[in-house]
């Protein structure tokens, strides 16, 4: 009789042990935004300041696209104009919406301009304060140099385009490759990767286009 107590009360332990494991289990597989912040990869400096720089630049590009657009274009530029256009908006709106998620913000604007033309960085982390030019070298673009773009003879405006958004590209695909040596956050090192892709192979396509 004591046996089957025994065994009675084993078994009502084990019942309660199995449940008590399934509730914590439950409370393990909550989908709320602090399980979801767990879960996100991680980023850093180098990744903040590659979106907060890139969102302004590839504007900047998407501004000379528009000064191009208002031309007469041959197929293979109106092509390559197009092209630009979408995967360059597709790309800010990405990295706009991890900037928001890191509660960060774009680091240079229209608003934000030294006397040169040359957009300034401004970001809330100290860190990265600075000039654009500074992962962009000599390949930094200013508001007079789309001044003379837009004074350009109507002749001589697709050679004078390409010459400027070839050194835009280049001054991108210095940035993606500071954020493929330094950046975390496994979506933008492949976005990062992907602008190094393709910006080169235009910039390629443009260098045939200026010997034709």
């Amino acid at each position: 009789m004591a046996a089957r107590r025994h065994r009675a009360l084993r078994g009502a332990v084990c019942v309660l042990v199995a449940l008590a494991g399934l509730t914590l289990a439950g409370c393990g597989s909550k989908t709320g935004p602090a399980a979801r912040d767990a879960t996100e990869p991680a980023h850093n400096g180098a990744d903040v300041a590659f979106a907060a720089e890139m969102v302004p630049h590839h504007q900047q590009g998407l501004r000379m696209v528009a000064m191009a657009t208002a031309h007469a274009l041959p197929p293979a530029f109106a092509e390559l104009t197009d092209r630009i256009t979408v995967a360059q908006s597709a790309e800010v709106d990405r990295m706009q919406g991890w900037l928001t998620s890191w509660d960060e913000e774009a680091s240079y604007g229209p608003d934000r301009m030294m006397d040169d033309g040359t957009m300034m960085r401004r970001s809330t982390a100290g860190t990265m304060r600075g000039l654009m030019r500074t992962r962009m070298g000599p390949w930094a673009l200013g508001d007079s140099d789309l001044d003379r773009l837009a004074g350009s003879w109507p002749g001589d405006f697709e050679q004078h385009w390409l010459r400027l958004i070839i050194t835009h590209h280049q001054g991108a695909i210095s940035m993606a490759r500071h954020e493929i040596v330094e950046g975390e956050y496994p979506p933008a090192v492949a976005l990062a990767e992907d602008i190094v892709t393709t910006q080169q192979a235009e910039v390629e396509q443009m260098r045939e286009m200026l010997r034709d």
